[in-house]
């Protein structure tokens, strides 16, 4: 699982991308959690490759990963985002159809 922190202004930036590579989006909410301060997620996200994923050409494949992200809320909105995902480890497997290393993969491109 990778994991990172993203500023609101990150985090529209990727919804933004990840729309423009899978347009039909699907998004499975499976477990939500929340408290005065955090919301805490457990979800799915799916969609066709339409367009270039890590210097991957677009498969036109359905894929689906799985991710857990914590937010913290202020004032009603969200400040802070924290996401932990599968995305190198299963998406490039699912893209490529290789159970090479998906480290290798991603790495090879740059």
């Amino acid at each position: 699982m990778t994991s990172v922190f993203f500023s609101p202004k990150d985090t529209k930036e990727n919804i933004e991308k990840w729309i423009s590579i899978f347009p039909d989006v699907k998004i499975n909410v499976i477990t939500l959690v929340s408290d005065r301060e955090y919301v805490s997620t457990f979800y799915t996200i799916g969609g066709s490759n339409e367009d270039y994923l890590m210097g991957i050409k677009p498969t036109k494949k359905f894929i689906e990963i799985n991710v857990m992200s914590m937010y913290k809320i202020e004032r009603g909105k969200i400040c802070e985002e924290w996401i932990s995902t599968d995305v190198f480890d299963n998406v490039l497997k699912q893209v490529t159809k290789s159970d090479k290393s998906a480290y290798k993969l991603s790495t090879s491109n740059y």
